[in-house]
Parts: C-alpha cells; structure tokens; sequence
C-alpha cells in the first residue's frame, strides 16, 4: 500500500511538472510577444497615439493568455516549491504586471494621450486648461497603476533567476519602467499645466536660463531671465533681463545659514549669475524669485531653470527658429552658437546679452505659437528633465508636491534604504566660458560591504581640458581676461587670477548623508572638508587645469550601506563616460 502511494505521488509530481513546465513555456511565449508589444507600445502612446490601438490590441490576446496559464491552481502550489518556486513565482509576477497594464494603464492612457496632447498644442498664444483639467483624474490613475506594475517587477530578485529568464525578467522591468516614466510625466503635466497656466487665476513665472559654457552647481551661472504670465490658457512675455544688469548686493539678499554662509561665501544670494551655485533648486528659486521681486516689483508664482542644451531639444520640437539677426537657429547650431560663436562676433558683454535674449525669446514665441508637436515637445522636456536640466519649482505647496521624488526638483542627492548618493557639483571660478572646452566625470563604487553597517566607499572625479592651445586666438570674454579698465580681469589675468587659458575649477563633493570622509586626494590643487549642507559632509576641490591637463580627485568614505552606490553630477556639455574612470580603492587589511 505504501508502494501504491509512493508510485501516486511520484506520479502526480511528474504529471505536475510537466503541467507546469509545459504551461511556463508557452506563457514564456506569450510574455515575450507582450513585452514587444509593449515596447511599441510605449512608443507610440505618446509620440502618435492614434496609433497606439493596433499595439494595445496585440498585447491584449498574449498577456491574458499568460496571465491564465500562470495562475491556474497547480502552477500557485508549485510556487512554493524550493528552487523552482522563485522562477515560477517571477513568471507568474510578470505576467500579472503586463496583464495589469493592459486593464489599468494602456486602454486609459491610449484614451487620454490624444486629448492630453491636443490641448498642450497652443492655439493663438492659448492652451485649453479645460480639457487638460477634465483628464487629470483619468491621466493620475494610469500613471499610479503603471508604477505598481513596475514595482511588482522590480521587486523580483533577479539574482536567483536561471540566466535566460534573468534576462527576460530585467528587459521586462525596463519596459515597465520606462512606461511608468512616460505615464507619470503625462500624468504630472496635466495636473500641474491647469493652474500654472492660469486657469484658476494670473499667474506669473520667472525663466532662468543657465550658460552651460560657465559651470554652475546644476549647470551653468544665469545668462538672462524672462518673465511669463499667464491667464486661463494664455501665455505671453512680460519681462526680460539679463543677469548682468540685475542688482548686486553686497549682503545675501535671503538668509542662507551658518553652514551655507560658511560654504559659498553668500555668494548666490548676492549675484544672479551665481543663483545655481547651490545644488538644491528649491533654494535657488526662492533666491531668484526674491532678486525679481526686489528689481521688478514682481512677486513670481514659480521658478524654472533650463541650460542651453535643454533649449537646443526644445528646437528638436519647434523645428529652426529665426532670429533678429538674420541667424536660424537650430538644435544642432545652438550649442555652438550661444556657447561659444556669439563671444567672436560680439566682443561687447551687453550686445552678447541681447543676442541670448533675442534668442531666447525667439524660441519661446515659436513653442507658443504652436509649432511645436507636442509628443516632440513633452519628449524634448522629459528628456531634459531626465538630464537634470531642466528643473522647476512653484510657490504652491500642494502643486510642488506633484513634483517629489522627480528630477524636476533638483533635490540634493538621496541616499535612503536602497541607495546611497554623492553629488558631484562643478563650478567655473575664473569668470570665463571655458567650459565649452572642459571635459568632467565621477564613477563610485562599494570598496568593502558590511551587512547592517557602515561600508566603505570610494569615488573618483576627473576633469580635462581641451582648451585650445592657442589661448590668443580666444575672445577675452571666453578666456575671462580683458583690457585695462574692462572689469573682466587685471593685470592680464582672469578674475579668478589664472593665466589665459587656465580654467579654475571648483568642485563642492557632497557625501551620502550619514557618511564620514576617510581619506582624500588630489592630483592638483587642494581638498578639503569645508563643513555641511543638509546633514550631508562637503568637500571642495579648487585646482587650476592648464590647456591639455587633466585633474583628478579620490576619496573614500565610511558610508551607510545601501544595494546601490550613485553619483548626481552637474549636467556638462561633455561628459566622460563613468564606465571609462576607475575607481581606486584603497588596500584593506
């Protein structure tokens, strides 16, 4: 009898397995059919959603097909067998996430996107805030089911996984995750465009436009500023200044505290060139929110902030814009054009300032013309926003936190349970626009794990110039050195005090909250621990870098651990590679 029941047993486990075994290859099938799909998908929603059904239609037959054959009762026991278990359970994972996407996400959004993107086409100077209101429930809902969908997968240890289904496991996260991106931008600018645009009342909003040839903490220092006001739907150019002819004070303007004082000398709050010196965009805005309000009398409902780099996506969008000048420019000229070519042809900083001002008015007039598609438009801002070039910031509590978490907050760098963060923080400080030749990387990495404690960590900055060598064939304006007289530079000297051609550069490395400096050094120049900023250690690293020179710096830490190790840079024009610099960590004993 014993016999008998062993022989069932056996039987009823091998018929079970090749139930199971045989239903995880042909929902494997079905996933892999869905997850293309989903991928098209993810494209067309937004950039032509008219052509998003046929893509909806396709996953819809696979993900329920898959969805059935993972969740039948014989396939749920088994996921509780050791081994085999996980696999199954991941399967089974995947398949309700894209099947949740299907119900929850695509057929909402497939609906909504259209009319989203309608009503962001201006039309006369206008947009139509009533109909962006009305979808911002329907927008929210997709974007909040998205990002489950996405948790679920990314919370499936992938390290457990047999390789081939590893790997389909993490193309299956990076669809959901780059969907659940999509659909919250959506998500947030139907929610936040109504009352930014006026539709509950004027509203008015200060532009900063950052100079990347010029580093800054968060780009690059402030060229010109415009003022835009809007009233239900429509938008119009107010005010424009330059940074140049903004008051300067000889006391910060809002009081920083003891800690940043100490850092930055008050410098942000006493210069809007310097109003992104400091890497928290929060307290930037309100900096120069307060310089306009003192020059113009103006009290602004928000801030945004975007580089020369995120202007030239913007013209991906607009298409070729016409300047006063006589100039067309373009996303592949502005670059070059504003960054580097305007300093030969005006010699003059107030006839460069009105170029930029032209310009940048130019291109705003075009976006609010409706030139612009607006798939390229909201493609054109999320990746600026990706970037950390573009940032934003409104004086309305309840709008801002729509922005939490986002990159559009321009936070300090987080480090929590599932990540540790440095923050890299570039700044020019010899009065140039040397950046346009300079070259800047960082790359971390864990030196020594230590479960439940402090580990040890390293990182490692580098920083090159590919100043041409023939300084003399420079602008003065480029090399920051000017005539007698000019207020650019003495004694043939920039104002950072640098022979023409040497770039001064300053970099404020902030450590992972709850990290201690263990040890630091410096190719060139020097560093030093220099006190702290938000609960985090900062570290600032001066060196002068010659034409052709490159300076390095590497510390290590004594970090809280978290399973990843990150690294927020300042967004330059030409960024090294982190994969290509090594990280040096130092012998443990």
């Amino acid at each position: 009898m014993t016999r008998i029941a062993l022989w069932c047993v056996l039987g009823v486990t091998v018929c079970a397995f090749a139930w199971v075994g045989t239903r995880g290859a042909l929902a494997a099938y079905h996933l892999q059919k869905a997850q293309t799909a989903a991928g098209a998908l993810q494209r067309t929603v937004l950039s032509s959603p008219e052509e998003s059904q046929p893509a909806l239609n396709a996953i819809e037959e696979d993900t329920a097909a898959a969805y059935a054959l993972t969740h039948d009762p014989v396939w749920r026991v088994t996921e509780g067998l050791p081994w085999v278990g996980p696999h199954l359970a991941a399967v089974s994972t995947a398949a309700a996430s894209l099947n949740d996407v299907v119900l929850n996400v695509a057929g909402p959004l497939a609906e909504v996107a259209p009319n989203a993107l309608q009503a962001m086409t201006p039309s006369g100077g206008a947009f139509d805030v009533d109909t962006l209101a009305a979808l911002g429930a329907d927008a929210r809902a997709a974007a909040n089911a998205a990002r489950s969908s996405s948790d679920a997968l990314a919370a499936v240890n992938e390290d457990i996984l047999v390789a081939p289904l590893a790997s389909v496991m993490s193309k299956a996260d990076d669809t959901m995750a780059t969907l659940a991106g999509a659909t919250e931008a959506l998500a947030n600018a139907v929610e936040l465009l109504p009352p930014m645009l006026g539709a509950e009342g004027p509203r008015d909003y200060l532009v900063v436009f950052q100079n990347d040839a010029e580093w800054r903490s968060l780009g690059g220092l402030t060229g010109s500023l415009l003022q835009m006001h809007t009233d239900n739907g429509a938008v119009t150019i107010w005010d424009q200044s330059s940074a140049t002819s903004m008051t300067q004070y000889p006391k910060p303007i809002l009081d920083l505290g003891t800690d940043l004082a100490s850092i930055y000398d008050g410098k942000p709050a006493r210069f809007a060139h310097n109003l992104t010196q400091i890497p928290d965009f929060a307290l930037d805005a309100e900096i120069a929110r307060e310089f306009w309000s003192r020059d113009k009398n103006v009290d602004v409902n928000g801030v945004l902030s975007l580089d020369t780099t995120a202007l030239s996506y913007l013209l991906d969008a607009t298409g070729p814009v016409q300047l006063e000048t006589g100039d067309t420019l373009t996303s592949d000229n502005a670059v070059s054009l504003l960054l580097n070519e305007v300093y030969a042809r005006y010699p003059e900083p107030a006839d460069q300032d009105r170029f930029f001002e032209s310009a940048t008015s130019a291109v705003f007039e075009k976006l609010l013309s409706g030139a612009a598609k607006p798939s390229a438009l909201l493609s054109a801002l999320q990746k600026a926003g990706s970037e950390h070039r573009l940032h934003i910031w409104n004086a309305e509590p309840e709008e801002q936190s729509v922005l939490d978490d986002t990159t559009l907050q321009g936070q300090l760098p987080t480090s929590n349970a599932t990540k540790s963060s440095f923050g890299v923080y570039f700044n020019d400080g010899t009065g140039s626009k040397l950046d346009y030749f300079m070259n800047a990387g960082a790359n971390a990495q864990w030196c020594q794990r230590v479960s439940g404690g402090n580990s040890s960590a390293a990182l490692h900055v580098e920083v090159s110039s590919e100043v041409p060598a023939d300084v003399a064939s420079l602008p003065a304006y480029v090399t920051g050195v000017g005539a007698p007289g000019s207020g650019i530079g003495r004694n043939g000297l920039s104002v950072g005090g640098t022979q023409p051609g040497v770039a001064r550069t300053v970099t404020y490395v902030y450590l992972p909250e709850g990290a201690l400096l263990s040890d630091v050094e410096a190719s060139s120049g020097t560093a030093t621990e220099v006190g702290f900023h938000d609960g985090r250690r900062v570290v600032l690293w001066d060196v002068n870098i010659a034409p052709g020179e490159t300076a390095t710096l590497d510390l290590t830490t004594n970090t809280p651990t978290g399973p990843e190790l990150g690294v927020q840079m300042t967004p330059v024009l030409n960024e090294i590679d982190p994969s290509q610099l090594a990280v040096s960590c130092p012998d443990v004993p």
